[in-house]
């Protein structure tokens, strides 16, 4: 398994980065590692320095919106989502 660099997440959006960021504080699987991994807290703070508004106000949203996409997934055996 070859270890991953900081330059191999270049290319993520600053948006998927802001929602790694505030998964990691819910109980999705890998979120903390993904977060860490990617440093997504840098971009977070960029948001909040921007007048954004704070990533952790929208944690609830993401969680929510995952879950909710999970258990409708779960109920069609071979479904794929395609998220845009």
């Amino acid at each position: 398994m070859s270890t991953s660099s900081v330059s191999d997440f270049d290319k993520i959006s600053p948006t998927a980065l802001l929602v790694a960021y505030v998964r990691q504080f819910s109980d999705i699987a890998y979120a903390r590692e993904i977060a860490q991994l990617t440093s997504a807290e840098e971009i977070a703070r960029q948001f909040e320095s921007q007048g954004q508004q704070q990533p952790v106000v929208v944690a609830a949203l993401i969680e929510a919106r995952y879950k909710a996409i999970e258990h409708v997934r779960a109920q069609f055996s071979g479904m794929q989502i395609l998220e845009l």
